[in-house]
C-alpha cells in the first residue's frame, strides 16, 4: 500500500473536480474543496464560513503544518471514489500515525482519528500507547489501547511516558489495567509452576524426606494452599524446590542465573506465597 502521495504527482497538486480553495503548506499548493473539508472538520468549517480574514480568500496559508502529512490527512479525509485508486490507499503505520493524528486532532477530524484507532493492535506497543490521549480527548473507546498497554508495554515505559500523557486520571486507568494483566499472568504462572512440581512428585522424582513435623509430607498442588502459612512447611518446601528445580538436596538456597536474572528457590517460594495470597483474596 502507498504510504503517501508522490509529491508533485498527486491529485491535490493542481485544480481538480472544481476545487475552490488552495491551501499553502510549506510553500506548496494543495487544491481542495471547501465543502469537503467543512463536512469533516469543524475547524475548517469555521475557517471557510466564519468571519476570519481567510474565509473568502482563494489561497490560505497553513503555517504550522507539514506538507507530506497534510497530503496523508487529505487522502484519508476524502472518500476513495473521489481520488485515483493508487492515490487513495493510505497505509497507516508506526512511522506516520502520530503525525496524522496530530493534524486530525488539530482540525478535530474525528473520522480520521477513528481510522487511526482501528490500527491500535497492528502497531508497535510503544506507538499504540501514544494513541491514548487522542482517544481519551475525543471520547473514543480505550479498551484495545489499554489491552496492548496491559500486556505489551513495560511498566518502565509507561512510567517514562506519564509526563507526556499529562492526565493523572488516565495514567491511573492504565496502571489499573497493567495490574489486572500482571495479576492474571501471575495466576497462570502459579498454576503452571504447581502443575510442574506436582508432576515431579507423581513421577517419583521426590522422596518422602521433604516433610513438615506438623503437617507431614509436603507435596505440590494438594497441600500448598494449606501449608503456605506454616514456617516449617515453607522450609520443607524450600528443600522440595531445591531438589525438584535445582536437583540438589540442600538446606542452602541455590541460584539459577538466566540472562540478567538471578533466581533462587526462595524466589519460587515467595512467588507462590504472594500469588497464593492473591488467589485467596478474590
Amino acid at each position: 500500500m502507498s504510504t503517501g502521495s508522490q509529491n508533485s504527482d498527486n491529485v491535490f497538486s493542481q485544480r481538480w473536480n472544481d476545487s475552490d480553495v488552495v491551501l499553502v503548506v510549506e510553500g506548496k499548493e494543495v487544491h481542495v474543496h471547501r465543502y469537503m473539508l467543512s463536512m469533516q472538520s469543524p475547524v475548517f468549517k469555521a475557517m471557510f464560513n466564519g468571519n476570519f480574514k481567510d474565509s473568502k480568500q482563494e489561497k490560505i496559508e497553513l503555517k504550522d503544518d507539514k506538507y507530506e502529512t497534510m497530503l496523508l490527512f487529505l487522502q484519508l479525509l476524502y472518500p476513495p471514489n473521489m481520488l485515483d485508486e493508487n492515490k487513495s490507499d493510505v497505509d497507516i503505520n508506526d512511522e506516520n500515525i502520530l503525525q496524522i493524528l496530530e493534524v486530525a486532532d488539530k482540525y478535530t477530524a474525528i473520522n480520521i482519528i477513528k481510522q487511526c484507532m482501528k490500527e491500535a493492535e497492528n502497531l508497535e506497543p510503544e506507538i499504540t500507547m501514544r494513541l491514548l490521549p487522542y482517544a481519551s480527548r475525543h471520547d473514543l473507546p480505550l479498551d484495545e489501547i489499554l489491552e496492548v498497554i496491559g500486556t505489551e508495554v513495560s511498566t518502565k515505559e509507561l512510567e517514562n511516558y506519564a509526563p507526556e500523557l499529562g492526565d493523572d486520571r488516565l495514567y491511573i486507568q492504565t496502571l489499573v489495567k497493567k495490574c489486572h494483566s500482571l495479576e492474571k499472568l501471575a495466576k497462570q504462572a502459579y498454576t503452571l509452576v504447581l502443575f510442574m512440581l506436582d508432576r515431579h512428585f507423581k513421577n517419583g522424582f521426590m522422596d518422602k524426606s521433604v516433610r513438615c513435623s506438623f503437617h507431614g509430607v509436603v507435596n505440590a498442588t494438594g497441600s500448598f494452599e494449606k501449608i503456605r502459612n506454616c514456617r516449617r512447611c515453607l522450609k520443607a518446601y524450600q528443600k522440595f524446590i531445591n531438589k525438584c528445580v535445582f536437583s540438589h538436596d540442600s538446606e542452602r538456597p541455590l541460584f539459577i542465573h538466566f540472562e540478567s536474572s538471578r533466581l533462587s528457590c526462595l524466589d519460587f517460594v515467595d512467588f507462590l506465597k504472594t500469588v497464593g495470597n492473591i488467589e485467596t483474596s478474590v
